[in-house]
């Protein structure tokens, strides 16, 4: 470009990448046990009772991205600006899921939905 004189920078970047966010508790997956004392007949008892229903089905929740842009500087600099174009993808969101009451359980954690974003700048 040392024929071109009215630009002064002009540079592609392209990336490519994907992380992850393990966004839960590290005993999250496992189902747990409390105990909890019943009188019954006046004798006392001791009871194993569910504290947390485990799924040992969870994945990490991870986001695929791609960027494409374009860096410029034209006429002595007096003009500069970026294009940017991107795509990110993230796979395996946590979130909790409601369960009926009848199971004895609230709620448990699972991998639900996923969820795409493209855009340019």
């Amino acid at each position: 470009m040392n024929g071109v004189s009215f630009v002064n920078v002009l540079k592609l970047r392209v990336s490519e990448g994907t992380t992850g966010n393990s966004a839960i508790n590290t005993y999250g997956t496992l189902s747990t046990q409390t105990t909890t004392q019943y009188i019954y007949n006046n004798q006392t008892a001791t009871a194993l009772v569910a504290a947390n229903l485990g799924n040992g089905n969870l994945k990490w929740e991870s986001t695929t991205g791609t960027n494409v842009g374009i860096d410029f500087a034209l006429f002595n600099n007096r003009v500069s600006g970026t294009v940017e174009g991107y795509h990110t993808k993230t796979s395996n969101l946590l979130l909790l899921r409601q369960l009926p009451i009848m199971t004895g359980m609230g709620s448990v954690l699972q991998n639900i939905a996923n969820c795409r974003i493209t855009g340019s700048m």
